[in-house]
Formats: structure tokens, C-alpha cells, sequence
């Protein structure tokens, strides 16, 4: 993996194609990405997916993490980690939910930022 330069004008973007995309190896469902840029000031892009599992889940947060280190990506933050119906990684300019079912249903966070440019990324093979 080559390393991403963080000086880059597009960094955050060329992040969340290297975040989506190890999400997707994993088979991450219903993947959408939320434009946060003209929103708020603390991350340019929210990744939203979900797995059908706890391992899923698991594997799925594994494989972002597996990327990050490759790219020499340290300066990062886990939360949920352990309980697995909810880990977001906060990579400041990205930040990656990664959700059961149920739970993203429950905070509904497309909903919630509705009002934000919003792409789904094909999850289909």
C-alpha cells in the first residue's frame, strides 16, 4: 500500500477511497459516504456501513486498521472496539462507523446529517 500524503489538497478523499475500499473487502454493506465538509469543522467525510455480525464487524474494522498501518496511518482513534454493534474509527479527516443492523437503524446518522451531500458506494461484486 503506498502511503498517502497527508500535505495533499485531496488527502481526506484519497482516504476514504483506501477506507471504503478495505470496508468493501470485507463485504461492508450499504456503504454511504457523507460529505462533512461545509458542515462542521472536525472530519471532512463520515463513512457509514454495516456488517451482518459481530466477526463481520470485527473483520471489518480489522481490515481498515490492517490498511492504515500499511499507509503509515497512526494517528487514529478506536471506539466500540470490544462490544462490536458499533465502531467508529476516527481518523480526524475520516471518521468510520461501522454499525450492526439494528444499531444503525437506531442513530439513523444519514438521517441525522440529511442535509449533506451523500454517495452510496456499490457494494455489489
Amino acid at each position: 500500500m503506498n502511503k498517502i500524503n497527508k500535505k495533499s489538497k485531496n488527502y481526506s478523499q484519497q482516504l476514504t477511497e483506501m477506507v471504503t475500499n478495505a470496508a468493501l473487502s470485507r463485504n461492508a454493506e450499504n456503504i454511504n459516504v457523507l460529505d462533512m465538509k461545509k458542515k462542521v469543522d472536525f472530519t471532512d467525510y463520515f463513512i457509514i456501513c454495516q456488517g451482518d455480525n459481530q466477526m463481520q464487524i470485527k473483520a471489518i474494522a480489522d481490515e481498515i486498521i490492517e490498511k492504515l498501518e500499511k499507509a503509515d496511518i497512526k494517528d487514529f482513534n478506536i471506539e466500540g472496539y470490544d462490544n462490536k454493534e458499533w465502531i467508529l474509527i476516527d481518523i480526524y479527516d475520516v471518521i468510520c462507523h461501522i454499525f450492526d443492523e439494528e444499531t444503525r437503524n437506531y442513530y439513523n446518522i444519514e438521517n441525522l446529517w440529511g442535509d449533506v451531500p451523500q454517495k452510496t458506494i456499490d457494494d455489489t461484486k
